[in-house]
């Protein structure tokens, strides 16, 4: 060997090995040589070789054109990895990219960038609100308390920073979250309410003698029509509304205030999971359980055991007619009986979510629930895996002998709300999640998940006790929210109990809510969160933002702790380690202009 140079001797000696097995007994060989030292060296140089920031490398163009691919609050989070992703993800090109390709309505100054520009200040604020929705941490909260008399009031209907919430048995409220009440509502003869419901432009209530009450709190246009009998479900459109009254077969009553026309539609389906009211083009969407052959499932009374289900599948009904013809027409494979050349079993008015396999077991019909709201319906259940010999009536719900979906179906026809439009323009109206977690699909969600963004669900506690775990499905994480946390502090002049000592969530209890709000009512009364950081709430609760500033100061400290033990720890390495991996893996990778 030429002592000048030993280093290019012994790698020349290596990788003239003949083997792969000869170079490795030689490496093997050297380990056993190395002192402690020259092991810590070593590691950090494997380390080293497999870890480079490629995003530190990277031009800024590329950087940039990476980011038209994140959510805005993925580009924020990001930032806190490390100064150099501060430095990078909080350019203007970087986040200008971002936040134009998840808000292209927005007119963006893409000429010059400038700070003066409006998008910055959204970035920031879509960013920050988003974050604190996934991870359970809002920013303030109001509480509006029920009158004594009233403790057992629950009907609540929430529409996009609006509430509509019974005073008493025959008085409903209209309020914002932000500026208060705004109107209350009662029938002409006093009738007691059993449903409400609300829109952006009108509120919706049932009473218990049968009539169907709609007021535009708009315009002040009020109307009201009679109902055949007690109704199953409400929703609201505008000032449309479409009532479900019958179930064998599924029967629908529409009505607006413009025509004040009563129309029915009747269909062969039993399994109603929701329905989707659209005024503008009005149009009705109907959500069915389905057999194997994709129709929506129809049995009897009669009939068991009770037909399991296959799969899920939409029908949309165009309603049409005046005063003459007030007669729905229904728009489905139907209309095309004399079409021989059309073999496709869909088409644009008869969609199917989601149909198993021929050959994989059916969902049991009690292993299949739902729950809908204005801008969308969650469909879960549990696909059977095996069954226990023996047991002549076993238990569908257990999550060891099932496979469990999350289905998130976004209104056909209201996919452009401000409520979704965070969400990018590539992913689907539709989404299957697979195996959500099993502790939360045990609180049988019906009625018990608040309306958030599409893949963002509130559940609540499997005990009935204690606030709801977040669920972000689309990321796939769970969060337990801080709120019974904040709550509890004494700062917060909030009470947290009823006046029986109970915990103020109960197991009966209503949740609603969206992006910017969350909406809980129990006996106490209506408690409105905010996730908007620059909003104040009516009857904002004093205390509430100064100790959740204070525990997210706490964190950042922590975090801050963190990274000076590890950078402790980094400079504890011999001298010029460091740098002997900066050039190791610079020249690995080629990169240019390597710091």
């Amino acid at each position: 060997m030429d002592p000048s140079n030993p280093d290019d001797d012994f790698i020349h000696a290596y990788k003239a090995l003949p083997t792969p097995h000869a170079r490795q007994q030689l490496l093997q060989s050297l380990v056993q040589q190395l002192s402690i030292e020259d092991c810590h060296i070593v590691n950090n140089l494997a380390y080293a070789r497999f870890h480079v920031d490629i995003l530190g490398c990277l031009p800024l163009e590329l950087v940039a054109g990476i980011a038209s691919y994140l959510a805005p609050w993925d580009v924020f989070l990001y930032r806190s990895v490390s100064k150099r992703w501060n430095e990078i993800l909080s350019s203007l090109p970087v986040c200008s990219s971002s936040f134009h390709a998840y808000f292209p309505d927005q007119q963006l100054d893409t000429i010059n960038n400038s700070p003066e520009s409006d998008w910055p200040r959204r970035f920031r604020q879509v960013s920050k609100r988003r974050l604190a929705l996934v991870t359970g941490r809002p920013y303030s909260k109001s509480l509006l308390l029920h009158d004594e008399d009233a403790r057992e009031r629950e009907l609540i209907a929430y529409h996009d920073g609006m509430i509509v919430h019974d005073l008493d048995p025959r008085t409903i409220r209209l309020l914002s979250v932000v500026d208060g009440p705004i109107a209350t509502y009662r029938t002409q003869n006093r009738e007691l309410f059993y449903m409400v419901a609300l829109s952006c432009m009108a509120v919706a209530a049932v009473t218990k003698e049968g009539y169907c009450h709609v007021w535009n709190y708009k315009t002040g246009a009020e109307g009201s029509f009679r109902l055949p009998c007690q109704p199953h479900r409400l929703v609201l459109d505008e000032d449309a509304v479409a009532v479900q009254v019958g179930t064998r077969p599924t029967t629908i009553i529409t009505w607006d205030l413009r025509s004040r026309q009563a129309r029915e539609i009747k269909h062969d389906s039993s399994s109603l999971l929701h329905m989707f009211l659209n005024a503008a083009d009005a149009s009705l969407a109907l959500i069915h359980g389905a057999d194997a052959d994709g129709t929506p499932m129809n049995h009897n009374d009669s009939d068991y055991p009770i037909p399991d289900f296959s799969g899920v599948v939409g029908t949309r009904h165009l309603l049409q007619g005046d005063a003459t013809m007030p007669t729905p027409v229904l728009l489905d494979d139907d209309d095309d009986d004399d079409d021989d050349d059309d073999d496709d079993d869909d088409d644009d008015d008869k969609t199917v979510y989601f149909m198993l396999p021929a050959n994989e077991p059916k969902i049991p019909y009690d292993c299949l629930d739902s729950f809908g709201t204005y801008g969308r319906c969650i469909v879960t259940f549990g696909q059977r895996m095996r069954h226990r010999d023996g047991d002549a009536d076993p238990d569908p719900w257990p999550y060891d002998e099932h496979t469990w979906y999350l289905m998130v179906i976004l209104h056909p026809g209201k996919q452009q709300q401000q409520q979704h439009r965070q969400h990018h323009a590539r992913n689907s109206p539709t989404a299957l999640y697979r195996d959500p977690a099993p502790h939360l699909m045990d609180g049988r969600p019906r009625n018990a998940a608040a309306t958030t963004c599409p893949d963002v669900i509130h559940y609540p506690s499997p005990s009935g006790i204690g606030y709801p775990t977040v669920a972000n499905y689309r990321a796939a994480t769970f969060a337990k929210s801080e709120i019974d946390d904040i709550c509890k502090d004494e700062s917060v002049k909030v009470m947290t109990t009823t006046t029986t000592g109970e915990e103020m969530l109960a197991r009966e209890f209503v949740m609603g809510g969206d992006d910017r709000f969350f909406v809980v009512m129990n006996e106490l009364g209506i408690h409105v969160w905010c996730f908007c950081e620059d909003v104040v709430l009516f009857q904002e609760t004093g205390g509430y933002r100064a100790v959740r500033r204070g525990r997210a100061e706490g964190r950042r400290g922590e975090r801050e702790r963190e990274r000076g033990r590890e950078g402790r720890q980094g400079l504890s390495m011999e001298d010029g380690v460091a740098v002997r991996i900066g050039e190791f893996v610079g020249k690995d990778w080629e990169v240019r202009g390597w710091t």
